[in-house]
């Protein structure tokens, strides 16, 4: 028995042995039946029909493997003949490759796009819970965008007076100086307060995150690193952990490390916020507010945003309103003019986000998938043709015994081969494709910058 014979059978074993033990129940049933003619009972007709029959195992065995090797010969003769035809009909071959890889190709780029930006879930533990707080004040007029940040004494007494929220965190972003060695490089920092990392649900890596030790006044003098950093400047060593690491010419020790996925604040998170043209984040700081900081209303101070979980079985509504009536209390507390008349606006994190992209992406997505189906049209129309061309060929087949399956599976090998040329060529144009991307970059998606063609992108559509 060859390799390929005892592949097959371990694969579809249990078809091909269903099908083996109805025919020799057939097989069986016949000689019963001749025995039976001359003049046995059952018992003697059931024994003289084993006896004459022999082995049932050995005949299974011998009549799988003839049937599996002779299928899977046929198999190669019509892949044979198939690269035969490519072969001899290159222009054909040519322009039906050329349109099924443009077809994937253009679909497995923007469907790499749209499953980097849509489709991937969020590195954070359940990210459906996460939402944005905003302070909109309707007396700036209609000029000014509602998400506007909280004051940093909004913030503590937010996070002191409601009980809709599991935690809230603040942030600021900033590009900083990182220095290694002789080199300087600019990166993408954020300022957190204590408890970002747990409202957003992301672990570390390594170490530890920013907890309330740390977001104190001459206590921020540590970080948490991201992948990229941990990679390049400490070479991915285990021992990077309290290492010092030198930010605006201040000396910071590494206290963790973050996952390679993890790089929030990303480009486009924040609404307005603007990213300095940095993608994503890779160093965390304490933000280490004074006590004046905190309570000063008079000095319009804030993040660039406040994120908090909501609670267990408390709906987006609920957080709504609570908030609002505490924000109309501390309203109150405001200097009067135009530093009052702010309100409180509770909105969902992932569709701040990904909200003002998904219609977008998703005609994108359809236009690309048009392109796809009007080229299979188009194929399927010149495979026709070219059918009708074949006739003759056909009918000589016929006419020399091949049946109508025979000939079906040898169309359809051909076809195959051609889908199979074609993917390959889609894949490689998407590659192509998606680099192409990078250098477009509008800077308004969020996680453009993780566009890949990967394994699930294959399987999904080549």
């Amino acid at each position: 028995m060859s390799v390929l014979t005892r592949i097959w059978n371990g694969i579809f074993s249990r078809r091909v042995d269903k099908a083996l033990e109805q025919e020799m129940e057939t097989h069986l049933s016949l000689l019963m039946e001749d025995a039976r003619a001359r003049g046995l009972n059952d018992k003697e007709a059931m024994a003289e029909a084993r006896r004459r029959f022999g082995s049932h195992a050995r005949h299974f065995e011998s009549t799988r493997d003839a049937d599996v090797s002779r299928w899977l010969d046929e198999l190669g003769q019509d892949m044979r003949f198939a690269l035969r035809q490519t072969r001899r009909n290159s222009g054909f071959t040519i322009i039906a490759v050329l349109a099924i890889g443009l077809g994937i190709g253009a679909v497995t780029t923007i469907f790499s796009l749209v499953d980097a930006v849509l489709i991937r879930s969020l590195p954070y533990s359940h990210p459906e819970s996460l939402v944005y707080l905003w302070t909109p004040n309707p007396q700036a007029g209609p000029a000014v965008p509602k998400e506007l940040p909280p004051s940093f004494p909004d913030f503590y007494d937010w996070q002191r007076s409601s009980h809709s929220f599991v935690s809230l965190a603040t942030l600021r972003q900033r590009a900083v100086n990182v220095t290694s060695g002789d080199s300087v490089k600019r990166l993408g920092g954020a300022f957190v307060s204590a408890g970002f990392f747990e409202t957003l649900g992301a672990k570390p890596r390594l170490g530890r995150t920013i907890g309330q030790a740390d977001d104190l006044p001459g206590e921020g003098n540590v970080v948490v690193i991201g992948d990229a950093i941990w990679h390049e400047v400490f070479s991915g060593r285990r021992d990077a952990i309290g290492k010092t690491l030198t930010i605006d010419r201040r000396k910071y020790t590494v206290i963790g490390v973050m996952p390679k996925p993890f790089g929030y604040p990303f480009e486009g998170g924040i609404p307005y916020s603007g990213a300095m043209g940095i993608q994503r984040k890779d160093l965390w700081m304490p933000l280490a507010l004074s006590d004046v900081q905190k309570t000063d209303r008079r000095a319009v101070d804030g993040g660039d945003a406040v994120i908090g979980r909501l609670g267990r079985g408390v709906s987006l509504q609920q957080a709504q309103r609570e908030l609002s009536l505490i924000e109309k209390r501390l309203d109150a507390l405001n200097p009067p003019g135009w530093m009052q008349g702010w309100q409180a606006l509770v909105v969902s994190l992932t569709d701040t986000i990904f909200g003002p992209v998904t219609r977008m992406l998703w005609l994108l997505m359809g236009a690309v998938g048009l392109v796809l189906l009007i080229a299979c049209g188009n194929i399927g129309n010149l495979l026709l043709a070219r059918v009708t061309g074949r006739l003759e060929e056909i009918a000589v087949r016929a006419g020399l015994g091949a049946g109508h399956g025979r000939l079906a599976r040898q169309l359809l090998t051909e076809s195959l081969l051609l889908a199979l040329l074609g993917g390959a060529l889609g894949i490689a144009l998407a590659l192509g494709g998606v680099r192409a991307l990078a250098q477009l970059n509008p800077g308004n998606i969020p996680r453009f910058e993780q566009t890949s063609v990967n394994l699930p992108v294959d399987r999904g559509w080549a």
